[in-house]
């Protein structure tokens, strides 16, 4: 199996199960996978920006795959550009990371893609521009 299908597989089955009882991860990791899931893609998502890591264990393949790490201001901002489409319906109401459903999160991140893909880029790459664009 390639890496890139091997993070499309792994990455919602380990941060779901650290969402469980019982089960042995870090305490913030059990009390929010969304939160957990946010650290692990920006941590994916610096080691993709280091050149040596990148070139090392060719990361550049898994960038298609990767999401973008979800915060309040990555929210406001596609909400943002959902709101000049005139598809705000698309997305749901944001309150916290720790408070999305599951079904939320992944229309978030199926948005974050389709913005991504007009401006040719990866959806990871969203969170810089979004959260810098921050007021």
């Amino acid at each position: 199996m390639c890496k890139h299908h091997l993070i499309r597989l792994v990455l919602p089955i380990r941060t779901e199960a650290y969402g469980r009882r019982g089960c042995e991860a870090p305490r913030f990791v059990r009390r929010s996978w969304r939160l957990a899931r946010k650290l692990l893609n920006i941590y994916i998502r610096d080691c993709v920006y280091s050149r040596l890591l990148c070139a090392h264990y060719r990361l550049e393949a898994i960038e298609p795959f990767l999401e973008v790490p979800l915060d309040s201001f990555v929210a406001k901002g596609v909400t943002a550009e959902a709101m000049e489409r005139g598809q705000t319906r698309r997305l749901p109401k944001w309150s916290t990371i720790k408070g999305l459903e599951r079904a939320e999160f992944d229309r978030y991140q199926a948005f974050a893609s389709e913005l991504a893909a007009e401006r040719g880029h990866a959806r990871i790459h969203l969170d810089v521009v979004l959260w810098g664009a921050r007021d």
